[in-house]
């Protein structure tokens, strides 16, 4: 019994040349078209699931979402006006947690507008409170503060 090795019929047409390139490009053409098939139904799957979740769903009011209220409108009487007396407990601990939360808000409220002046952010300063002279060549020194000849 004799089997022609060069003989493959795809789709139904014989071809008598195999080319090992072109057989491989369309088995992977066959795995491809395969998987997206396999991916389509899958989302199509998820869709009509979603939907079937979702029209399933009730809209009557529950105890999560309440559903809405009739509003009765009625003229406003006059009430008598009272006062709110404000406590002056000082001695409580959130009183004191407070006070010092306070007081170290005013505390960097002056030190950022202690750094906003011309001394901290101008560079001309070189760290100084003032800026240095412009001084000749020969009688320039050599600053500690900033380590910087002037």
């Amino acid at each position: 019994m004799l089997i022609n090795l060069n003989a493959v019929s795809i789709r139904g047409q014989q071809i008598d040349q195999v080319n090992h390139t072109s057989l491989k490009i369309y088995f992977r053409r066959q795995r491809y078209v395969l998987a997206m098939q396999t991916l389509r139904r899958s989302c199509l799957m998820i869709f009509l699931l979603s939907f079937g979740f979702a029209h399933g769903q009730s809209t009557a009011p529950n105890s999560l979402e309440p559903g809405k209220q009739k509003v009765y409108y009625a003229p406003h009487h006059a009430t008598k006006a009272t006062k709110v007396r404000k406590t002056k407990i000082t001695h409580t601990a959130r009183y004191e947690f407070y006070e010092r939360v306070e007081k170290a808000a005013r505390e960097k409220q002056r030190i950022l507008k202690r750094l906003g002046k011309a001394q901290f952010t101008d560079p001309r300063y070189f760290g100084h409170k003032r800026i240095p002279k412009r001084k000749p060549s020969y009688k320039m020194r050599y600053c500690n503060e900033c380590g910087i000849r002037h």
